[in-house]
C-alpha cells in the first residue's frame, strides 16, 4: 500500500518585489487544506499578496 502525499504549494511575491515559492508535503488532504488556510491567514496578516495556493496529491 503506497502513502498518499499531499503538496501544499504558495506563490507570492515579497515586499521587496520578488517572488517565491514554498513547499510542504502533508499525508492528508485535511491536514494540507488546514495548514494551506493557516498559511493564507498569516501572509494576509504580513500583507503578502499570494499569487497561487494549492494542495496537489504528489
Amino acid at each position: 500500500m503506497k502513502t498518499v502525499a499531499f503538496i501544499l504549494l504558495i506563490m507570492y511575491w515579497g515586499s521587496d518585489g520578488r517572488s517565491a515559492m514554498t513547499t510542504a508535503e502533508f499525508t492528508s488532504q485535511a491536514t494540507c487544506e488546514a495548514a494551506l488556510k493557516s498559511a493564507a491567514n498569516a501572509m494576509d496578516g504580513m500583507g503578502m499578496s499570494r499569487t497561487y495556493s494549492v494542495c496537489v496529491e504528489k
